[in-house]
């Protein structure tokens, strides 16, 4: 009977494992559910994560879509300042901005709630003048620096909402402001501005003061030996090259153009564009063609050489749109030569080719204080009288508004059209102070103005041409174009008499003095009427080939009434031709058909009745009107023909220092003697032609001077003796260069001259100086003049010494009556915005 001695321990053992095994699965348990816990507390990080991302894209989407937003506000308020030229404050409440159906449709099916997202434009400020100094870093690559111009800062306000069913439709906005600068910039804030090709290709050494833009391409070349030195910035919307324009498909390096062309950089050091070899291949200059051309561009010269690779803008007036060459490699006409318009004449609004409103309000008729008449009356000698007019207005004691003629004071008819009214013509018959007719017939000597009419009916009448034992004795011959021109010639010396206070006694009532009529009646007050524009309308036509708006242009002829044959000996002998038009042709006009036809030319006495090839001829402009009672200084002149300034315009012709850019102080003077600054100036027309002082004539001889000459095609006879000092802004016309090798290529050359000829020339210069301060503008391609260039120009002219310089006044920011001004657009700003500033924004 012995009991087991192990038993006990044994029970004491298995339940000390049994609370240590216990232990590891609590422990188990306990790390199981702490991993469980942190499981979960990742899942939660993650999804929290996940809202977090997906509410961050949906800010994000919702901003992207408030700047797209603000994107086409931009583009809706540049359309808009595109169209109109000006603005309430209020403008963009009043019609709000509209955003198209396509950007709607776009973000359909988007987080984007469409019904919560909108843009707003802001208040528009009344503009400011700005200075942008090419020393401020800020404008370094801004291709106006070292301008003056005209802002107006637009803001934009846009918010955008979106949402999400996988945030249960949590709402995500976002505000943002873009800040539009409506830059303008008068016309002739640049010493050359051409809206085509550009092409300045001088022979002799140049330099060029003042800025160059172009609004298409630009062709820079000087001859070998020579250099081309721009001093200010250059810029092309289109592409700057090298070369010559007219070979572009040959060799455009040709070797008389590889001298070297220079522009200086930001710390006014030279930087030539030829980079090395002889210069006759394209990887010998730096122009748009280098594969590098945007970066070297901007490195080399600092922002001061720009084009379309540095984002140049178009720069047109308000409702202009951009030119479109005709393409010379097709035998259609694609021209569309919209900057026309400016010169051309306000049609009613129910007329053929009448133009936008946008386009009427730039017209330079529609902003004239004086306009004066070419009409086609049966009833004169020569078939044509000249008559002059005023806007009607409804506050007569406003002058037309220069920058926006119809900003409400122009009285309109039923139709919405304004209404002329008829002045009296000033003449030496009804003034005791005039001792010249103002405007008409030139006499003999082009000394001045002389229609040799009777007391109130000293009809105004044209200056047919008239050529007569080997001379020009009236009009002149323009051996640029090979026509004959008859003239209407205004006296610069009588409208300043007329108009201006500084040529009167301060007795003379200028209205009762000069414009009163017959019954005593006082048609223009220059106190109230004259703004400083005047414009001169040429006879429009309205036929098939040409619109109503064109002048009336055809080949030299006449229109017979009474013509009779004249034979002598069996032969025929007259002065006329009979075309088969039914035209007749006068025989000093053709003399090499003349010498192989002598028998066609069968008619005698017959009388002018109709004269084509009109053209307006300025004289006696040493002084142009500026009175001191006009809101501005100084005169535009206008016409939509083609111009001829004989003599000194603005300018005494006395040389002085830097007289190619500093204005006179001293040659203007007024009734008392006391002097006053040179004005500023501008001329308008189809074609400009500058003729010297001895075109009139020489030793006092009308027969003696260049005139009489002008229909020899030699120019040996038509020698200038003495310079030529001018002083006003040129707006003209050109007949583009047509590539050589195109389809529309002549074999004889087509070329526009370039910059260098943009003032035309009739006469052999023999190294004579003409001085002309000025800002070159080649706004649109010649509708009445539209002869080329052609390469035989040396029998007609031989150019003089050019000592060409940009206006002082126009460096200065003091422009002419009525200058245009043209538009760009400039993003300066663009930021993120609460709610609160979008709410005091667009609440006003």
């Amino acid at each position: 009977m012995n009991a087991n001695p192990s038993s006990k321990s044994d029970r004491q053992v298995s339940r000390k494992q049994q609370r240590q095994k216990g232990s590891a699965i609590v422990m188990v348990m306990i790390l199981g559910f702490a991993l469980i816990l942190i499981l979960i507390s990742q899942l939660d990080r993650g999804l929290t994560s996940k809202r977090l991302n997906i509410a961050n894209t949906l800010h994000h989407e919702a901003r992207n879509a408030a700047e797209s937003w603000a994107e086409y506000g931009c583009a809706d308020i540049v359309n808009r300042f595109q169209t109109k030229t000006s603005f309430p404050s209020n403008e963009l409440k009043t019609n709000p901005i509209v955003v198209p159906t396509s950007a709607i449709a776009f973000y359909s099916g988007s987080n984007l709630d469409l019904s919560k997202t909108e843009v707003k434009g802001g208040q528009i400020d009344p503009g400011y003048w700005v200075y942008l100094d090419e020393n401020d870093p800020r404008w370094e690559f801004d291709p106006l620096k070292g301008k003056r111009i005209f802002v107006r800062d637009v803001e934009i306000y846009a918010k955008a909402t979106t949402t999400t069913p996988k945030l249960n439709n949590k709402e995500s906005t976002a505000y943002v402001r873009q800040t539009l600068q409506v830059r303008d910039n008068p016309l002739f804030s640049h010493a050359i501005f051409y809206n085509l090709d550009l092409e300045i290709n001088p022979g002799p050494n140049m330099d060029v003061y003042g800025g160059v833009h172009t609004n298409r391409d630009m062709w820079l070349g000087v001859n070998d030996g020579s250099y081309l030195k721009f001093h200010e910035p250059i810029s092309a919307t289109g592409r700057i090259y090298h070369g010559d324009k007219e070979l572009v498909l040959t060799n455009p390096h040709r070797s008389g153009l590889r001298g070297q062309v220079s522009m200086l950089n930001s710390e006014k050091n030279w930087k030539p564009m030829r980079l090395g070899g002889n210069g006759s291949n394209d990887a010998d200059w730096l122009d748009s063609k280098h594969v590098n051309w945007r970066t070297l561009a901007s490195q080399t010269w600092d922002g001061n050489v720009q084009d379309q690779f540095h984002n140049v803008p178009s720069y047109n007036a308000a409702g202009i749109k951009d030119h479109v060459p005709d393409n010379p490699n097709t035998y259609a006409n694609e021209l569309q030569n919209h900057a026309y318009a400016l010169i051309e004449p306000l049609l009613p609004k129910e007329t053929t080719n009448t133009k936008s409103d946008a386009v009427r309000n730039q017209k330079m008729m529609a902003r004239a204080g004086l306009i004066f008449k070419v009409e086609f009356d049966n009833t004169t000698e020569t078939g044509i009288r000249v008559r002059a007019y005023r806007w009607k207005r409804h506050n007569t004691s406003v002058p037309v508004n220069l920058q926006d003629p119809f900003d409400g004071n122009l009285v309109t008819d039923s139709n919405g059209n304004t209404i002329l009214e008829e002045i009296e013509i000033p003449n030496r018959h009804t003034s005791s102070y005039l001792s010249s007719d103002l405007i008409g017939v030139a006499t003999d000597d082009i000394s001045e103005v002389d229609n040799s009419g009777s007391t109130f009916n000293d009809i105004p009448q044209i200056e047919a041409y008239e050529y007569s034992s080997g001379k020009v004795r009236r009009g002149l011959y323009d051996h640029r174009q090979d026509i004959p021109m008859s003239l209407i010639t205004l006296d610069v010396s009588v409208l300043r008499q007329i108009v201006d206070d500084h040529a009167n006694p301060s007795s003379v009532n200028l209205g009762q003095e000069y414009f009163s009529d017959a019954s005593g009646d006082v048609t223009y007050v220059p106190e109230n009427d004259w703004n400083g524009v005047v414009y001169v309308q040429f006879p429009l036509e309205d036929t098939a080939q040409r619109s109503a708006d064109k002048i009336v242009r055809a080949m030299p002829s006449v229109t017979v009434t009474a013509g009779s044959q004249y034979q002598w000996a069996g032969y025929y002998n007259g002065d006329y031709y009979r075309g088969y038009n039914g035209n007749y042709y006068h025989k000093d006009d053709y003399p090499s058909f003349y010498a192989s036809n002598r028998r066609d030319f069968a008619y005698d006495l017959v009388p002018v009745t109709v004269t084509y090839n009109l053209g307006l001829q300025l004289i006696n402009g040493k002084m142009i009107p500026s009175p001191s009672f006009a809101a501005n200084p100084g005169m535009t002149l206008v016409t939509n023909a083609p111009l001829y300034v004989v003599g000194h315009y603005n300018a005494d012709g006395v040389e002085h220092a830097d007289d190619a850019r500093t204005i006179e102080t001293s040659h203007y003077t007024d009734y008392n003697g006391s002097h006053y600054d040179e004005p500023p100036a501008a001329l308008m027309a189809d074609t400009i032609t500058l003729l010297s002082t001895n075109w009139a004539t020489r030793s006092g001889d009308p027969l003696q001077g260049n005139r009489a000459f002008s229909a020899e095609s030699d120019k040996w006879n038509r020698v200038v003796n003495t310079p030529l000092e001018f002083s006003a802004a040129l707006v003209t016309g050109i007949s583009p260069t047509i590539p050589k090798g195109t389809l529309m290529w002549p074999s004889d050359g087509a070329g526009s001259g370039g910059a260098i000829n943009l003032p035309r020339f009739l006469e052999h210069w023999n190294n004579r100086r003409a001085t002309i301060r000025s800002s070159l503008v080649a706004l649109f391609e010649s509708e009445v003049h539209t002869e080329p260039y052609h390469d035989y120009f040396n029998h007609f002219y031989t150019p003089p010494t050019r000592d060409w310089g940009f206006n002082e006044n126009f460096e200065k920011g003091i422009y002419p009556p009525g200058t245009p001004n043209v538009r760009a657009f400039r993003r300066t700003r663009f930021e993120d915005i609460t709610a609160a500033q979008y709410s005091a924004g667009t609440n006003f």
